[in-house]
């Protein structure tokens, strides 16, 4: 896949595993593409963070609602 292959509103996962996230952006910096995610956990809380494109791969599944 391509640095360009995450869009918004994909669902994304870490490699490492975690929760299924939402993309609600993607930038580039000078490290390659930077993308911005949103989920809840189990208690309903939104998280967000950003993540570079390697460290992440397409997720399956619908993110549960908070």
């Amino acid at each position: 896949m391509t640095d360009e292959q995450f869009q918004a509103g994909d669902t994304v996962r870490l490699r490492s595993g975690g929760p299924l996230m939402t993309v609600l952006e993607t930038r580039m910096d000078p490290d390659g593409q930077k993308i911005w995610t949103a989920w809840f956990d189990g208690a309903g809380k939104e998280s967000r963070a950003s993540f570079p494109a390697a460290a992440l791969e397409p997720g399956t599944g619908i993110p549960l609602p908070g």
